[in-house]
């Protein structure tokens, strides 16, 4: 399995009347990882070097495909090492993806 770009884009403090930062609102190519750091500017230059700001929530959102490649699916759950995770087409008994609980190996392995 391909390792996914990373793609990083600032938060920007959009105020209530702002109009939508473009950058905000492209699509991420798929097999790619959008990240945004949503802490706050001011409390992240309190904490310096960031070594000692609070640590950001990771979260996961993937379409797995019923886990076609669900080895290499269960290896980039581990290196991405998400605190939240959702997943979309996790096969339960389902003949396409040859009977098995793909939700409860993943569990299992990751």
């Amino acid at each position: 399995m391909e390792t996914p770009k990373l793609v990083n884009r600032p938060f920007n403090d959009l105020g209530a009347t702002a109009e939508l930062d473009k950058e905000m609102v492209t699509l991420t190519p798929p097999g790619d990882i959008f990240r945004v750091d949503y802490r706050n500017e001011k409390v992240l230059k309190h904490h310096g070097d960031h070594s000692s700001a609070p640590k950001p929530l990771k979260l996961l959102q993937w379409n797995i495909e019923r886990g076609y490649q669900l080895p290499g699916i269960i290896e980039e759950l581990r290196k991405i090492d998400a605190d939240v995770i959702s997943l979309q087409e996790v096969d339960v008994l389902c003949e396409r993806s040859g009977g098995v609980d793909t939700g409860i190996l993943i569990a299992m392995f990751s």
